[in-house]
């Protein structure tokens, strides 16, 4: 549930696995999502890298920016975190 989605570029700037897939439109859209700070901006630039990538199937990316996280109703004081990690240590278990 990785919520930010230059977890794409992570993934594909490596020297091992699908970081060998390297064409230069890619790449470009890839950086110019990570110049961007406008939202609205960066998702249409993640989309169009996701869609060439998908047309290639080098594999295939998920992202969304809403993290999913999924708890008995006995689990009291969870909160959300950064990027929409879970914060444990304010949690406790209702009996």
């Amino acid at each position: 549930t990785w919520s930010e989605p230059d977890i794409l570029y992570m993934m594909t700037d490596t020297n091992w696995g699908v970081g060998q897939y390297r064409p230069q439109a890619f790449k470009e859209l890839l950086l110019e999502a990570r110049r961007v700070t406008d939202q609205d901006a960066r998702k249409a630039l993640y989309f169009e890298a996701q869609q060439v990538l998908l047309a290639d199937a080098p594999m295939v990316p998920l992202w969304t920016n809403t993290g999913t996280t999924a708890y008995r109703t006995e689990v009291k004081g969870l909160t959300p975190g950064p990027q929409n990690s879970v914060i444990f240590h304010t949690a406790w278990i209702e009996d």
